[in-house]
């Protein structure tokens, strides 16, 4: 049985003069279960073969029948949808998301299907296969009626249609997040979440809110929501700071965010929650100093920070070695990622601008391997996760190469210190 059919494919760039014939008169057809290569010169046509093929782009004459349809003759909407269910297209540059994690990329082709139920079951399956022990659910104020479909558990309710004018293209990613739990149902949602880890083998070790430290009601019920599953971590959200736009000043600001910590205080006690900040550049702490005094005097049982080398990077930097004496028990969770500051030309007097720059663990400014270093000294044993927004290696690829990343470097300072 042929699967594929490839009839007399032409393919024409330019008019008249200018024309490029890039095929002439392809025909060959694949069947079931077969594995082929498509070799030849640079310039020979394979890219763009490859491009008719994946559905990519259309010929200019002739026919590409794939299990029955020929998908040169489909409409740009029909055609991205059989691509869609029927295709796999692996580019050279990867084409994944730089602003989703792990699970977001993995699931995303799939929550772009209308009701299409994503198999959350497979994705930690892989998770765990791959080493990883656990996961850190999203949790979101859906505010608008479209933004519903990105809980995980909503089903009943229909993705938004592809061409929906209410949801721009940057933001549809986050409009059909599978990873999200609902801020309106937490409790429900994040028990559903415990049993598809439970099933998997993994751990969640925390539920993460947008929500600003200010908003107790809505915290107290994401913190019952985790004492309810046994996860012991909810952040608080982070507390932007634009100078241009703060409608107060700093210092000031900053009190107001330690009386709003102070009014969480009885409720981490009583779910026996921990409430962690986070080390995030724009923000009121945007450093380990700045943490600290935002933390000081709470207890580190039920208050801690996520310390962020890779936010770091671009705002307030300390010397890890310091910020571990600084911080000590508040240390409740690192976050592991890279960035760099890029060259982006220059001002009107000359002087060199930079830019924000995220990048592999491997090829960033932060010292992943001192702040390793740093961790044994003093005895970290808490938990540790992933954030690489880098888009060089394909998903698996760069989940498998991370996690090995971080095993050796545990291992060498181990032995380092040692020695």
């Amino acid at each position: 049985m042929n699967i594929l059919q490839v009839k007399g494919i032409h393919k024409i760039y330019g008019e008249k003069e200018s024309q490029v014939h890039a095929l002439r008169d392809v025909s060959f057809s694949v069947k079931q279960g077969e594995f082929i290569a498509i070799v030849g010169t640079s310039g020979s046509g394979k890219s763009t073969l490859l491009n008719l093929i994946g559905g990519l782009d259309t010929p200019t004459k002739g026919q590409i029948i794939i299990r029955g349809h020929d998908i040169a003759a489909l409409k740009p909407k029909e055609l991205t949808i059989f691509r869609r269910r029927n295709i796999g297209f692996v580019f050279q540059n990867y084409s994944l998301m730089p602003v989703l994690n792990v699970y977001d990329n993995v699931a995303l082709p799939v929550t772009f299907d209308r009701g299409k139920h994503v198999d959350h079951e497979y994705i930690r399956e892989l998770l765990k296969e791959l080493g990883y022990d656990g996961v850190e659910w999203r949790v979101a104020e859906i505010k608008k009626p479209y933004e519903r479909w990105d809980t995980c558990f909503q089903e009943e309710i229909p993705a938004p249609s592809e061409d929906d004018p209410k949801i721009p293209y940057e933001g549809r990613y986050w409009g059909n997040n599978k990873s999200t739990l609902s801020l309106d149902n937490i409790k429900a949602e994040a028990q559903k979440a415990k049993e598809l880890c439970d099933a998997a083998g993994l751990e969640i070790f925390g539920l993460t809110t947008y929500l600003a430290v200010g908003d107790t009601e809505k915290l107290i019920s994401v913190m019952e929501a985790a004492n309810s599953i046994g996860c012991g971590q909810v952040r608080a959200g982070l507390v932007p700071y634009d100078p241009e736009k703060a409608e107060a000043p700093y210092p000031v600001l900053f009190d107001r965010m330690r009386e709003d910590l102070k009014k969480l205080d009885p409720y981490a006690r009583q779910y026996g929650v921990k409430v962690v900040l986070e080390i995030h550049m724009d923000t009121m702490i945007a450093s380990p100093s700045a943490a600290y005094r935002a933390l000081e005097g709470f207890d580190p049982k039920y208050f801690g920070l996520i310390f962020d080398p890779g936010n770091m990077v671009n705002e307030g930097f300390e010397e890890y070695q310091k910020s571990f004496e600084l911080l000590g028990d508040y240390i409740a969770h690192i976050h592991v990622k890279n960035g760099l500051l890029v060259p982006d030309g220059e001002d009107d007097l000359g002087a060199a601008k930079w830019k924000r720059q995220w990048c592999p663990l491997k090829k960033g400014m932060a010292d992943l391997k001192r702040l390793f270093s740093v961790m044994n000294k003093f005895g970290y044993d808490g938990t540790v996760s992933i954030e690489d927004f880098s888009n060089e290696e394909e998903t698996k690829v760069k989940l498998e190469n991370n996690l090995a990343y971080m095993k050796n470097m545990a291992e060498a300072v181990k032995k380092e210190a040692e020695a």
